[in-house]
Order: C-alpha cells, then structure tokens, then sequence
C-alpha cells in the first residue's frame, strides 16, 4: 500500500517486453474508478518508455464516455515522421476492438470474459494471448471471481502470456490456489512482506523472492468503538478536529449510512470549515457530478501539498479503500473484513508531510456495530444490518474479535501475520452458536459459488451477452439508470425534446440514434438500485431505451429536492436529490422491503 507495486509491475512488463517474446499489456483492475486511476499512471509510463507511436486504451462499460479512452503514445524522437497511429486510434474505438489495442487499461471484467461462454470470448482471448497481463487487488474477489480469475491465468500461460499477480493483503492459501492455477505447487514459502513469488515457464515449483531492504515500519493505533449511546459526543470530537485543521476522511458500508454520517457532521462544522471542504463520495450522483468530485478530491488529499486544506472532511463509501491514493491525516471506518480494514488504513498517513498536532501519530477509528455476538446467526444479523449485505457475517466477526483486542498495527510488518490470524480463527468449540452458524452458512455460499463458476465453462455452457458484470460478477443486483431533468421531456411527432437540470437542451427524431444524446445521458445518469423504480421501468419510452440501458427519466422542479416521474406508476418510494447529497429515498408507504434492501454501496 503506497510502496510501489504498480510500478513495479510495469518494471516487470517492460522487461518481458524487451527480453521476452510478450508484447503489449492490459492491467487489470476490480473497479471502473481504480482503471480510471491506474489508466492516467499506464499512460504516463508508456509515453516515457516506448520508442515508437502506438496506441493505450481504456476499456470498461463506461470508458466511451471519457474524452480520452483512446490515447496515442508518441514516438520519443524529434522526427516529422507519422505513421497511421490517427486510424488505429479510430479503429480501436470499436468496444468489440479495444482488448485488441497494444496496451489496456480496464477491468477485470473484461479479461474474465475471454474464459467465459460468452460471444465474443475468443477474440478477447486472442487479444489477451502473449501480452503482460496485470491483475491488480486480487485479494478483493469473492470465491466466484476467484474460480474465474485461476482459470484466467491457467488459459493466459497457455496462451504465453506473462501474468502479474498485485495484492497488498493476500493469504498464504490464496496465494497458494493462484501458483496452482499456473500449473506449479508451493511446497515452503518465507514469512517475509513484502514477497515476491513466482513460477517461472515449465517449473514444478514455486520460487520466491524476499525484498532485501528493511522497511521502515509505520505504527498505527487502533481505537474501537462500540457505544452507541455516545455517538453524538464521537461525532462532536471528529468535527473538532476538523476544525483544528485535519483531514479527515470516514468510510462507511452502505451509500445510506455515508449520506446520513455526510448530514451528521455538516452542521457541526460549517461555522469554522468552508463548504468546498466537506464531500460526500458515493455512486449515487450522476456520473458527471460523480467525476468531478473524486478528480477534486483525489487533488485535495492527494500526494502533493500545494491544494491540500487546513482541515476538511470527506465522507465515502468503500470506493476510496484502494487503488486511490488519498492521504488521510485521520481515518474513521465501519467494521468490515480485516484485509479491507488494511486496505483503508492504507490511505492513512500514507505520505511524508507535516501533520496537524493532534494527527501526529496515525489512527484509525474502527466503529462496531455490536460488542457481544451472542444469541442465534438471525439475532446476530440484525444487530449487524446494514453491514452483513455487504460482507460475509463471518467475515465481520473474524475482524471484529481481533480488533477488539488489537491497540496497535505496525505496516507492513504486521500484515501477514494479521491475515493469516484472522482468516484461520474458527467459532468450532466455542459457546457462540450463532457464529458457528454462521460460518456454516458462508461456508456453503462458497461452494455454491465455486461451484457455479465452474459450470460456466467456455465451451460447455449456454452462449451468454459479452457484457461486463452480468456473468463475471456473482449475484449482481440489478440497477436502473436514473436521469433528472429540469423539466418533463416534450414529446411530439416530430421527436423528443429533453431540458437537462444544467439547461443543456437536445432533440432526437423518431427511429433516430444520437451519439451526443447517448453520451449526454450516460454522463448524467445516476446509478440506483432497480427496485426504487421499478414501475418506471415498465414504462420506458423508445427512444430512451434506444440510448440509455435501465433508463429511467425524472424531473426536479426548481428549488425542491423530491423527484416526480411522469412515467409509470408510483413505486412505493419517493426519491429525493439534493447537489451535495445525491440520490436518496424514502418509503412513500408500506411496501415489501428487499431482503438486500440496503447493501448498495457502490
């Protein structure tokens, strides 16, 4: 975490590609926001080490939407010379093309669906086959993704591409699983952290190679807290510290619990701490608003001092936990499981610079949704709601029973040896029925997953779409794509005529496709769980469906904050918008509750 393992693993490209017979890359990465990161950090290296003209392109569902998802890397010399780089720019826009560009950026979902029965599979392993693939936070796989993700590197060695394999917070068995799947067996392996494994072409065994220089350790204190009948005075000693100049950031579980924490502190603070320095980042603004708010604070709490605030607060869901360098001068967290908990620390302190005084030394603030796991796994869960939609319940209360007894953590020394503790502690023996049960439980939801992965065999299984999410991700909860407008879309039969809330206006014909249009919902488009709008999407024109997946359309009138549909039904939910909120919903009236009512995150 912050030590450099993206570097290194484009140190490791570049030599295959200079003393290898691999060419070309793609890194792979669990999430549309770390590609939009690490594509900026590929590009940079690329344009520094390459010597001819070529092409880099970022490849995920909502890459066409950025102005530069196809970038040219620019020959080194000072000739006049140009060859057709222009026309391979336009031939890679193709999305059935990209994967085929010398270099990519994007998401695992992409590489995944080359080994999956999906329709355009074996073009994406062709154009996977002799490249360096790098698959970065591969510790953030749910064992569905982690069956997919062996039988990836398996078809990639064979294809004879070289596969790079990055996790700040990985365990020995996982790691054991991934040599495995390149055909070799771990028969020992040091305790050292950082380590480096690897099993070379034709081996038998795995080989490993330790880091020889000591690193400095990073002491970081631990402060659990479990009383919720105090949380009006925690959350008055976080504003002070806001106040006395620090850089707050809290991640939460849920969009919810972020938006309700946002709304906790704001009053507390905006005497003494500007408005811009108090954010709320979720998936639930459009993505225009979306994006500009992580480029913002991405610069704010970044690595350079020139924008960084005398104090701020920013309030996130888990897409900040990794491959996003922040720098926290305080990090308060949700319970969640230990190597994420790792992970988020990883954003804390995690440059030289001069802190405030009373953030001098690191900490991290870890908040337990209960103290005692008595009593049967139903009792357990709904003590534990909303945070057991996200993660296994078993998961939490591994975390959670070290933590508790933990005051302090020294990185990276102590993460192997953190991990390999709490993913081998055990309820069997104990007095704790519940916890017991549950382990059961997530025990056979790990079958269950493998297992499906497994049916899903390239060659056995029925065709499915080459669409990123639907098969490469387990269980995925459907969405709906929610645009607001500033006024109700005048239909006639000359075409549609659409108001955005920024007065931007467009037309499309009937029958008619307009790119700008596609584009301009893509980028205004929130993205909500489906079930808040399902009456809405039962009743979705045309010409929207035609340009936007899962859309629907609402309107905000000036100066209030509750969205009105003019399509479909009411749902039993009223949706709400507010600039510095996002979207957020109320139950308009008694309706059946999903049993996952609120474990959208993302």
């Amino acid at each position: 975490m912050g030590l450099g393992k993206t570097e290194a693993a484009l140190t490791a490209a570049y030599r295959r590609w200079t003393e290898g017979d691999e060419r070309g890359l793609y890194f792979a990465l669990p999430t549309q926001l770390s590609s939009n990161r690490i594509h900026d950090r590929v590009h940079a290296f690329l344009d520094t080490v390459l010597d001819c003209e070529s092409v880099e392109t970022l490849i995920h569902g909502s890459a066409w939407l950025k102005d530069e998802e196809n970038r040219r890397l620019i020959r080194r010399d000072d000739s006049d010379e140009r060859d057709d780089t222009d026309e391979a720019l336009r031939w890679f826009s193709s999305t059935r093309k990209q994967l085929l560009a010398p270099f990519g950026t994007g998401t695992i979902d992409q590489a995944l669906l080359a080994v999956l029965p999906a329709k355009f599979a074996a073009l994406r392993y062709f154009a996977l086959a002799g490249k360096v693939v790098v698959i970065d936070e591969v510790h953030s796989f749910d064992p569905y993704m982690s069956e997919l993700v062996d039988r990836l590197v398996r078809y990639l060695i064979q294809a004879g591409s070289t596969v790079i394999i990055l996790s700040a917070t990985l365990t020995a068995a996982r790691r054991r699983e991934l040599v495995e799947a390149a055909g070799a067996r771990e028969t020992s392996a040091p305790d050292a952290y950082p380590l480096i494994t690897k099993v070379a072409t034709g081996a038998a065994e795995a080989s490993h190679i330790e880091i020889p220089e000591k690193l400095p350790q990073k002491p970081v204190r631990i402060e659990n807290h479990f009383d919720a009948d105090a949380w009006d005075a925690y959350w008055q000693g976080i504003a002070d510290l806001v106040a006395g100049g620090a850089n707050v950031v809290v991640i939460r579980n849920t969009v919810t619990l972020a938006q309700q924490t946002y709304l906790r502190l704001k009053p507390l603070l905006t005497e003494k701490t500007p408005a811009d320095r108090i954010g709320l980042l979720h998936s639930r603004f459009p993505q225009n608003e979306r994006d500009e708010r992580e480029t913002k604070w991405t610069r704010l709490l970044g690595k350079g001092d020139l924008d960084r605030p005398t104090g701020s607060l920013l309030v996130s869901t888990q897409i900040v936990e990794q491959s996003v360098d922040i720098d926290a001068d305080l990090l308060v967290t949700d319970l969640a499981p230990i190597d994420l908990i790792l992970q988020r620390i990883g954003r804390l302190h995690r440059h030289e610079r001069d802190r405030p005084p009373a953030c001098k030394s690191a900490a991290c603030h870890v908040l337990h949704p209960l103290r005692e796991w008595q009593g049967p796994a139903k009792t357990i869960k709904q003590a534990l709601a909303p945070h057991h939609f996200v993660y296994p319940a078993i998961s939490l209360w591994q975390s959670a029973r070290f933590l508790a007894a933990c005051s302090e953590i020294r990185l990276p020394g102590d993460i192997r040896p953190i991990l390999e503790a709490v993913h081998a502690s055990s309820p069997e023996g104990s007095e704790l029925s519940g916890v017991r049960e549950l382990a059961e439980e997530a025990q056979r939801k790990r079958i269950q997953q493998t297992g499906t992965a497994k049916v899903r065999d390239v060659f056995e299984a029925s065709a499915i779409d080459d669409r990123e999410g639907t098969e490469t991700r387990y269980g995925i909860r459907p969405t709906a794509h929610l645009v607001m407008l500033r006024s109700a879309s005048v239909e006639t039969n000359r075409g549609t005529t659409l108001v955005f809330r920024d007065g931007e206006t467009h037309k499309v014909r009937p029958g008619e496709f307009s790119f700008p249009l596609a584009k301009a919902l893509h980028r205004r488009a929130a993205r909500i769980p489906a079930y808040l709008v399902k009456p809405q999407l039962e009743k979705v024109p045309e010409w929207l469906a035609a340009h936007l997946d899962g859309g629907v359309l609402a309107v905000l009138p000036d100066a209030a904050t509750e969205l009105e549909f003019p399509c479909g039904e009411p749902s039993g939910y009223r949706l709400h918008y507010r600039s510095d909120l996002g979207v957020s919903f109320e139950k308009a009236e008694r309706v059946p509750a999903p049993s996952t009512e609120d474990d959208f995150w993302f």
